[in-house]
């Protein structure tokens, strides 16, 4: 090959045999090797090349020893001396990796060193808890009453079935079979974090305030309910309170089913116009300037319209009947109220719910019902028995009239 030819091809090989070695690590080599590549080497001897090849090789084989000596025969020896340097770097190199079984690493950029700063993290104080938000929170859900009384007396278990308040989030409350101040349609808040203020929404109606105390399941409040003209005697009459209430679910009882029974006279009897027996009522030591007349009607529809508020009043309990009975009496308006016939501890209990405009399920009144029949229809008895103290409900002994 002409001498130009081969130089050429060194030089390449320098640069690829330059770049390898910096890929390696030897930068500093590889910049040895090209100054010496780059050198007058005239002043080397044919001799010290030779030498310097041989040594290089090492144990390589006589085809190797062979082809370095054919390849320094036909070429001067400025370019002799450049190929024995390549040579013997690129012997050298190979041959101690290959002892050395060295696999490099790939060069990396180290992170820069950063000062050391000791620095010290402060919590971050939780925000003060609201104590007016804290009450509120605890208030909302669902209450039933455990235990109360009235002006001292322990409520009758009748008093206690499912009576309750529900707190709404969004300011509403729910009064089941408990009123207030005869209203039951009222929004919540909380004032010092120990007082309840219903607000009435009608705007001529003054704000109500009752005491409270709660913890995570109990709530109890302590109030005095003023007189109520004519108000029935119920678990939210008049006189001093302390109800006791454990949080609960906010199920509903189901809608009522009227299911008859031959064996139940009252239910069977009961549909029908009824008068007030005079006679045996003096009997009876009661007396009655209205002398009231009942008629009573058959309606299934009233035990599916029974709002939630009272449907735990009447949860496990028979429904008998159901309908709507007309009072009227000589010295005031004939009103139609809605009423249930129920067991309630193995008796017969008619539930009269009092009507007021606006709110036709106001409030319940309950009397004790038995029925005694006679030897002719017009013969047939009703007695009603005022249960808890109702005051509305009439009471007495009734006779059937056509």
């Amino acid at each position: 090959m002409p001498e130009g030819t081969v130089a050429s091809r060194l030089s390449r090989a320098r640069d690829m045999l330059a770049e390898r070695l910096r890929r390696r690590g030897f930068g500093a080599t590889a910049g040895v090797l090209a100054t010496a590549m780059t050198a007058d080497a005239q002043v080397m001897s044919a001799g010290l090349v030779a030498e310097t090849t041989r040594a290089a090789l090492g144990a390589a084989s006589a085809s190797v020893h062979e082809l370095a000596r054919v390849a320094m025969g036909g070429i001067g020896t400025r370019v002799k001396v450049g190929f024995a340097l390549a040579l013997t770097a690129a012997l050298g190199v190979g041959g101690w990796a290959a002892t050395q079984d060295w696999n490099p690493p790939a060069p990396t950029n180290p992170p820069p060193i950063q000062p050391l700063v000791q620095t010290q993290t402060v919590a971050e104080a939780p925000p003060p808890v609201d104590p007016l938000e804290r009450a509120r929170g605890r208030l909302i859900g669902a209450w039933r009453v455990q235990s109360g009384t009235r002006d001292g007396v322990d409520l009758t278990p009748w008093e206690k079935q499912g009576l309750g308040i529900d707190f709404a989030s969004d300011g509403k409350i729910t009064l089941n079979r408990l009123q207030l101040h005869d209203q039951r349609d009222l929004n919540w808040k909380v004032e010092n974090g120990t007082t309840l203020l219903l607000e009435p929404k009608a705007k001529n109606l003054a704000a109500v305030r009752i005491p409270f105390e709660v913890t995570d399941d109990s709530l109890k409040l302590t109030w005095i309910e003023p007189a109520q003209r004519g108000g029935p005697r119920s678990p939210y009459g008049a006189g001093s309170h302390a109800l006791v209430f454990t949080r609960t679910s906010a199920t509903r009882a189901a809608g009522l089913a009227v299911s008859p029974s031959p064996q139940n006279a009252v239910g069977r009897g009961q549909v029908g116009a009824w008068e007030w027996d005079a006679d045996l009522n003096a009997k009876l030591g009661l007396a009655s300037g209205a002398q009231p007349r009942l008629t009573f009607t058959r309606d299934d529809s009233v035990a599916e319209e029974l709002p939630a508020n009272f449907r735990e009043l009447f949860d496990g309990k028979r429904v008998y009947l159901a309908g709507r009975v007309a009072v009227s009496a000589r010295s005031a308006k004939e009103a139609t109220h809605r009423f249930l016939l129920v067991e309630h501890l193995g008796n017969p209990l008619l539930v009269y719910f009092v009507a007021k405009p606006g709110d036709e399920w106001h409030c319940e009144e309950a009397a004790t019902a038995n029925l005694a029949a006679g030897a002719r229809p017009d013969q047939d008895l009703l007695f009603l028995t005022a249960f808890e103290g109702g005051r509305t409900l009439p009471a007495g002994a009734f006779r059937r009239v056509k």
